[in-house]
């Protein structure tokens, strides 16, 4: 439920920017939006991920684990604006810099803190706040649409990146309220800060990798073809994400639960997947139906201009059934602490999408960026299936053995 209601106030305030800003300043807008996004997961450098597994483990240690998470954000914030503002304008040369800026600073900061906040819930298993919180920072998105559209003196771009950072903040520090009223302050430990650093950066680089090759596309776009293509293969896009928002909601539900399940090793968790995947794939066969049947739909909503998204849309669908198989055979990985496997995986993924658009967009534009999403999604589902039967196979080799390195949880000695 609380993921139908983000579909549905994200399908509102898409299609109500898309039409505000045209196709060709959205374009400017989605391809500036990929590149803050690359970066994105680096925020925090996977503390909230690391937050999860360790809370779900042992839920004692969380007030360490959500200071470390806090510090976590600002400090890798700065660093992360500051490269923003270094290779921004040699990738994008006609992008104004304060757009970019504004954008790192949603992103990196707030946008991050609200993010972990959700993720805080979900590792103690409490997805109605989980749910609830989802849907309030896409209807406090709406509203600032409504409010760009109805008294912005001119809807340019640049005003809209504001309406978008002010909605973030107040999504932020509702979201930080409720951690703090639920289950009190934070008590950071910079020890198991240091401590932690490795495992962050393999959750970091695997969100980084996920990012890359979702992202990246729509940044190479606006610079290699040009803003209405870029505008014409995102709103499709788009729209293939909202498709996959059910699955996405079962894969946040069971999370929590893929450590817990791996804490017997890969068997339990690849197990645990097991029992999930008739449903995931069942729904991703009538979601590509589905999309195929109701893409021309498209252009009505948004306008002519989007004419061409409604081929777009028909070949991305395929997407929502290949990550409706991967992700539960990455979840398994994760859950018994395979996570730098599955990192390596990814960043492989990403680097064959950056050279399948690196080849193919300057020839054949947004169908060329479909091919090369189509082509790495499916390397994916080979590739994870792979790992898995491997782990498996060596499980039953050896006996147990968990893929994580076991740690006390929530407990923070000075060691002075």
């Amino acid at each position: 439920m609380g993921h139908g209601g983000r579909v549905f106030l994200q399908g509102l305030y898409i299609i109500l920017l898309a039409r505000t800003l045209g196709v060709e300043q959205f374009g400017v807008y989605a391809g500036a939006l990929a590149l803050v996004f690359i970066l994105s997961p680096f925020a925090g450098w996977g503390s909230g991920k690391l937050l999860i597994m360790h809370v779900a483990r042992n839920p004692a240690s969380f007030p360490v684990y959500w200071g470390n998470a806090l510090i976590a954000v600002w400090v890798s914030g700065c660093i992360f604006t500051l490269i923003i503002l270094l290779i921004g304008p040699s990738i994008l040369p006609n992008m104004s810099l304060n757009i970019l800026i504004l954008m790192a600073i949603t992103e990196f900061f707030f946008g991050k803190l609200y993010e972990i906040s959700t993720e805080v819930f979900q590792a103690h298993e409490l997805l109605l706040m989980t749910a609830k919180l989802n849907i309030l920072i896409n209807a406090l998105r709406f509203g600032a649409v409504v409010v760009f559209i109805n008294f912005a003196s001119q809807t340019t771009l640049y005003l809209w990146i504001w309406c978008y950072l002010l909605s973030t903040i107040l999504a932020a520090l509702i979201g930080l309220f409720m951690v703090h009223l639920k289950f009190g302050a934070p008590r950071p430990c910079l020890i198991l800060l240091k401590r932690n650093y490795k495992d962050g950066f393999y959750f970091a680089l695997g969100l980084a990798s996920y990012s890359i090759y979702n992202d990246i596309d729509k940044t190479m776009l606006l610079k290699f073809s040009s803003s209405e293509a870029t505008g014409i293969y995102t709103i499709a896009y788009r729209i293939i994400a909202m498709a996959f928002l059910p699955v996405m909601a079962l894969l946040n539900s069971c999370y929590a639960h893929f450590f817990k399940e791996g804490n017997q090793g890969i068997k339990e968790s690849f197990k645990f997947a097991k029992r999930l995947l008739p449903f995931s794939v069942s729904y991703g066969i009538v979601a590509v139906l589905v999309l195929i049947a109701f893409a021309p739909i498209i252009p009505f909503l948004l306008g002519k201009d989007y004419n061409q998204s409604v081929e777009a849309i028909r070949w991305l669908s395929l997407l929502v059934l290949f990550q409706s198989i991967y992700y539960f055979l990455a979840d398994a990985l994760t859950g018994a602490g395979y996570q730098k496997v599955r990192s390596a995986i990814q960043m492989g993924a990403a680097l064959l999408n950056v050279c399948l658009n690196l080849l193919l967009i300057p020839l054949y534009s947004w169908k060329g960026a479909i091919w090369a999403s189509i082509t790495t999604d499916g390397v994916l589902i080979i590739t994870f299936g792979i790992a898995v039967m491997y782990f498996i196979k060596s499980q039953n080799a050896r006996g147990y053995k968990v893929g994580f390195k076991n740690m006390k949880a929530g407990v923070c000695k000075n060691e002075d």
